[in-house]
């Protein structure tokens, strides 16, 4: 017998960002049984040039980038490495970035927190 749909995995995509968090904060996901295939970049409208140039950043669409938050500091609580993700998908990391200890400890960098009770 030769390979047919059966033996294919499924595929889903989505824009929808409530839809795509459901999915990224599911235990199939957590677990694995799902995986991020593939990501996309969102895509920008082009604006289409008008002749004058715009008079401020404001104006041209473009914003400044956002100042980097305050770091968490020390979590007394977290005690396993079930709960680090939790905590860090709580601060908005994906569960597809938080697979094994060196990506755990990395968005912990990236945030500013640290687990005093945990090893990793």
């Amino acid at each position: 017998m030769g390979a047919g749909p059966a033996n294919r995995p499924a595929t889903y995509a989505t824009r929808d960002e409530t839809k795509q968090a459901i999915i990224e904060n599911s235990p199939l996901f957590a677990s694995g049984k799902i995986k991020l295939v593939r990501a996309y970049e969102e895509e920008k409208p082009v604006k289409a040039k008008t002749g004058a140039a715009p008079r401020s950043k404001a104006a041209a669409g473009i914003t400044p980038p956002a100042p980097k938050p305050e770091p968490l500091g020390p979590v007394e609580g977290v005690t396993s490495r079930e709960e680090a993700v939790e905590y860090l998908k709580a601060h908005e990391a994906k569960a597809t970035n938080l697979k094994d200890d060196e990506s755990i400890k990395s968005y912990m960098a990236k945030i500013g927190v640290t687990f005093p009770n945990l090893e990793l």
